[in-house]
This record gives C-alpha cells, sequence and structure tokens, in this order.
C-alpha cells in the first residue's frame, strides 16, 4: 500500500507471483475508505484501475467499506466524495457500482 491505499500495480503483481507458483488467487478483499488501522482511503482512479485487473485476471472484489459513512456521515449514494484536505481524492462509486461496465 501506500499513501492513496492500495495499488493496482501491487494487485497485478501479487496476482502474478501467485499464480506463477500455482497458486492464483480468485479473490480480492479490501477495504477502500479509512483502511484500518491506517485510515487510508482509495482515490476513484485507483479503484477503476483494480477493477480492470479484477476483470483481466477474474478475480472476485469484496469490499468491505465500512469506515465510508463513518468519515462521511452526510454522504448520499451516487455523488462524488473528496475530503477539504486532499482536494485530489474522489471516492466516488465503489467497486459494486462498476459491475457491468468497460472501463477505459
Amino acid at each position: 500500500m501506500t499513501s492513496q491505499g492500495l495499488t493496482a500495480e501491487a494487485v497485478e503483481k501479487q496476482y502474478l507471483d501467485c499464480a506463477a507458483k500455482g497458486k492464483a488467487p480468485t479473490v480480492l478483499y479490501t477495504i477502500p475508505t479509512g483502511q484500518n488501522p491506517t485510515g487510508i482511503s482509495m482515490c476513484f482512479e485507483e479503484k477503476k484501475k483494480i477493477y480492470q485487473i479484477a476483470q483481466k485476471y477474474n478475480l472476485i472484489i469484496i469490499e468491505d467499506d465500512a469506515y465510508f459513512y463513518l468519515q462521511f456521515p452526510s454522504a448520499q449514494p451516487g455523488v462524488e466524495y473528496g475530503r477539504a484536505d486532499m482536494p485530489g481524492l474522489h471516492l466516488g462509486q465503489s467497486f459494486l457500482s462498476m459491475v457491468g461496465y468497460q472501463l477505459l
């Protein structure tokens, strides 16, 4: 992980390393918002890249987003949120909302 959270490059590298050993993962478990214990939140652009990797390798994403509403208590579904101290951070949509879309 980086200061932006889980990275697509790390996910793909880990997948390929495991696959080379004959143990390709089938599930990716992630806490995209307020990851414990670091509190890191994944930006939407990185989520899109990770989703593309999951599509490429047929990975199931288990998105444990229990902390989103703790950090953004007045959040409304479908609205993209950022944080004032991190203006480039856009949490945006969940992984689940990407189902069925081809992301470019």
